[in-house]
């Protein structure tokens, strides 16, 4: 499996470079946040650069036993003599034994280490000074000993460890669930486990040995409830250093579920919410003019939603019922907690007073805190849960083509069977209205296509059902060509009606996704300027074909900007109908744009929240596909046939441009070699261009011609493309084409257009045309001198180049330590001769080069040698 010391190498890196300028390091995280892994790497990194470690552990049981945590790293000794003290003994041991000026000490689970041990620390640190690593974790302050290594070691930082991104999850996850994994199960354990690490693996592995998630069809796919009996061990380390009254008001908030922090206030009290706040359990999502709060890591909550009835759930139903309930005050003897104006708990108006406490929130992105918080994922799976449950029983009570309309959608959204689906439809009575019958007949169609598989059952279904609506035909008409459309090819153009406002929106966006998958950027304009829009599905259509419009014409910061927007107020409105539209396009802004750190958060941010219509599961198997490869790019994992499997089902959607094809050519893995990679993607392009899908095939061919560029078909691209105005698609065959030319530097010159456009990651390809030509005919420093100038001119604009050149620069990837074991390689010295330079074991030397050639994705030392060497 993926060790954490694999996801948190960049933080593993910036601590040793901290500790051995000489600054004492403190990481602060939750149990379960790998901090203990992560010191072991950290050790071993200083290790191998030569300093000596010295390792204390705190140990919670021996706190009340003076300097026994020390003793047991044998830095305690006997007095020689009887006037001195065992404290000042061992302050000189400790000075002995970190002399030199190249020993750090290190300290696991500091807050458990006894307060005379620590000031015997803070005393030979004084008299002294030698670099400190500690690791502690939230607690209140009561909690707290009065001499700790944080306050009492100068100079010194803290360093909050974050939770793993959604990527990461991922890679940890196609270990313990080798194979495909239904997005939804990623999903959830992802939000479970509040992405710590020691979490993500409990909760895997406990659920797949109680069958909780089982292999279904090839798939791994979790149940109802994740949670097992043996996960209250895990949690008990969570709450370890609570008080019974923050116990007792963490029960009673688990039960509440999400609420405003005015109501937990009202129901805890703010000293219990203060001390929760210390210790990390909660977190905090603005929600208009309010603030709602729930636990973190869930894992904790689903542990106290499973009381036994009690004196104390009976004693929180009666709170909550006050609460919510204003009628509750005029009973005889009940307490009026809230004003009457108190409808809901999560949309109480109004600031909060200006007496209460202040929280601080603990994120690691400020910026998109409210977007990836946990809680915001449980408001909106709570949000559907209730819509499902509402829709049904209004379809129950009345099972009319309206309530089953409304009721599809939420059974779409939440996965449900298929033969729920058909059920409904069967049982739904017909109604002479022919709009509500045409409402029936779509969604009918819908279930079948996406949720059924079944194109051919859609289109005739909806053929019939055209000669029954009357006017409303052209409504299936246009869901008819936008199912061909999505899910097989272009269809043949139809004539809109003009008389009709309300049918015609559906035609126009219907019209405008078909130019724009076949790049025809002024006809998808017009289509959408015109016509009066009122269907919420329309619209959401053409903001999203409106995003897609912007790429096409190569205009990648409007398309961000515009899909971001909208794709956040989906969010914030919980409509997950209306975020995967959006996550889609900004996704592939984001990767022309260069900015790959973006895409992992923004990745994080929408699929965490597991919610995919199955209207929507083209969307989402693409950006779950992009996790994928980030993962296996990033070394977290290994790349594998079944992570392509979401990329090859977002194949069939041909109204947009795949963006993991839009990625660079190390980010595939289908075949032995780049020839045979780009004959397998090249017959894509060419059923992509029989199906008329000219956008998804330019995308598609310039990744096949990146990877063995080939004069006939960079031709046969251009005569598709023609010779439109600039945009992705031009800008996609021009760098085909400068692969081919004889001049080796037409990349470069081109590459360095299309960064200074915006189009970063087309422009990185360009230039990797000349840097591998240029290293083919050993002009060594001309190619170095093009990755320089592009890296220069990427910092310039902002960008990390880091993410976007791979094999370009591929010493980039590499530690310091793998960048010296690399250069003396290229110097032709033996794994001994490199031992001994550096002052490290011949076996060390071994691991460093095997990293080496799985990261440059070299076979042999030769090839290592060839990279250093430029």
């Amino acid at each position: 499996m993926a060790k954490a010391t694999t996801f948190f190498a960049g933080l593993r890196d910036a601590t040793a470079d901290l500790l051995t300028s000489g600054i004492s390091v403190d990481l602060l995280g939750q149990p379960g946040s790998g901090r203990s892994t992560l010191v072991t790497s950290v050790s071993s990194a200083l290790v191998e650069f030569g300093w000596d470690v010295v390792q204390v552990r705190g140990v919670a049981a021996l706190a009340d036993r003076p300097l026994e945590a020390l003793a047991l790293a044998e830095l305690v000794r006997r007095p020689a003599q009887r006037p001195e003290s065992p404290v000042s003994a061992t302050v000189e041991r400790l000075r002995s034994a970190l002399a030199g000026g190249r020993t750090v000490l290190v300290v696991d689970d500091a807050d458990d280490l006894d307060v005379t041990s620590a000031g015997a620390i803070a005393a030979a640190h004084g008299q002294q000074p030698f670099p400190v690593l500690t690791t502690s974790r939230p607690r209140p302050a009561y909690r707290q000993a009065p001499v700790t290594l944080r306050s009492s070691i100068r100079p010194g930082v803290v360093i909050d460890i974050p939770p793993l991104d959604f990527v990461e999850v991922l890679a940890i996850l196609a270990d313990i669930l080798p194979g495909e994994i239904e997005p939804d199960t990623v999903a959830r354990i992802d939000a479970l486990s509040g992405g710590l690490p020691n979490l993500i693996v409990s909760v895997a592995t406990a659920a797949r040995h109680t069958g909780r998630i089982q292999l279904v069809d090839g798939v791994w796919v979790a149940g109802a409830d994740l949670w097992t009996p043996g996960l209250t061990r895990v949690v008990q380390t969570l709450i370890a250093d609570l008080g019974e009254p923050a116990l007792e008001a963490l029960q009673m908030l688990a039960l509440a579920g999400t609420v405003s922090v005015s109501i937990a206030a009202e129901l805890v009290g703010w000293e219990a919410l203060e001390e929760l706040d210390a210790c990390g359990l909660l977190r905090f999502v603005p929600r208009g003019d309010d603030v709602v709060l729930g636990i973190y890591p869930p894992l904790v909550e689903e542990r106290y939603r499973r009381p036994p009835l009690g004196a104390r759930s009976l004693h929180f139903n009666a709170r909550m019922a006050a609460l919510l309930d204003p009628s509750e005050a005029s009973k005889p003897g009940a307490t009026t907690l809230l004003p009457p104006a108190v409808t809901a708990p999560w949309f109480r108006p109004g600031d909060a007073a200006p007496d209460e406490p202040r929280f601080e929130r603990r994120h690691r992105d400020p910026e998109v805190a409210e977007q990836s918080d946990t809680v915001h994922v449980r408001l909106m799976r709570e949000h559907w849960h209730r819509q499902l449950l509402l829709r049904r029983r209004e379809w129950e009570r009345n099972p009319a083509p309206g309530t089953a309309a409304a009721y599809l959608r939420a059974l779409l959204v939440s996965n449900a069977e298929v033969e729920t689906m058909l059920t409904v439809v069967a049982q739904t009575r017909p109604t002479s209205d022919q709009a509500q019958m045409a409402d029936l007949y779509r969604w009918h169609a819908l279930v079948l296509a996406h949720a059924a598989g079944d194109l051919a059952e859609a289109r005739a279904l909806l053929e019939r059902a055209a000669g029954e609506v009357g006017p409303w035909a052209e409504v299936l008409h246009a869901v008819e060509d936008y199912l061909t459309l999505t899910l097989d090819r272009l269809p043949e153009p139809r004539a809109i009606d003009g008389g009709r406002t309300d049918t015609r929106q559906f035609s126009a966006a219907v019209s405008a996704a078909r130019h724009v998958a076949a790049g025809e950027v002024p006809e998808a304009r017009a289509a959408l300027a015109g016509g009066e829009w009122t269907d919420p599905d329309m619209m959401r259509t053409r903001d999203v074909v409106r995003g897609m419009l912007h790429l096409t014409a190569g205009e990648v910061e409007e398309a961000l900007a515009w899909s971001r927007r909208r794709m956040e107020e989906a969010r914030d409105a919980l409509d997950p109908e209306g975020v995967y539209g959006h996550a889609y396009v900004a996704a592939s802004a984001l990767i022309f744009g260069g900015r790959m750190n973006e895409l992992r958060v923004m990745l994080g941010n929408v699929l965490s929240t597991g919610l995919t219509s199955s209207v929507q599961r083209h969307y989402a198997d693409s950006l779950l596909g992009l996790a994928a490869v980030l993962a296996a790019r990033d070394g977290l994992t290994v790349p594998d046939a079944s992570y392509y499997r979401y990329l090859r089902s977002a194949a069939s959607s041909s109204t947009l441009p795949l963006p993991a094809w839009a990625m660079t050519r190390a980010d595939l893995a289908l075949a032995d070699d780049d020839a045979e990679a780009a004959d397998h993607l090249w017959e894509a392009v060419l059923g992509y261009l029989d199906r008329g899908l000219l956008v998804s095939a330019v995308l598609l061919g310039g990744v096949a011609l990146d990877l063995s560029p080939d004069p006939d078909r960079v031709s046969l691209l251009r005569r598709a493309v023609g010779r439109r105005p600039a945009g992705i698609l031009d800008a996609v065959v021009t760098v085909a084409e400068a692969a081919v030319d004889p001049d080796p530097v037409a990349g470069a010159r081109l590459g360095e257009r299309l960064i200074d456009s915006g189009l970063v990651s087309l422009g990185v390809r360009a230039a990797g045309h000349s840097i591998r030509r240029l290293r083919a005919s050993d002009a060594g420093p001309d190619s170095r001198a093009v990755s320089d100038a592009m890296v220069r001119q990427l910092h310039a604009k902002g960008v990390d180049p880091d993410p976007l050149l791979g094999a370009l620069a591929p010493t980039r990837q590499l530690s310091p330590r793998e960048q010296q074991v690399g250069s003396l390689v290229a110097h032709g010295m033996s794994n001994t001769e490199i031992a001994r330079t550096l002052g490290i074991t011949p076996k060390t030397v071994e691991n460093h080069l095997n990293r080496i050639l799985r990261k440059l994705g070299a076979t042999d030392r030769s090839e290592v040698a060839r990279v250093f060497r430029g």
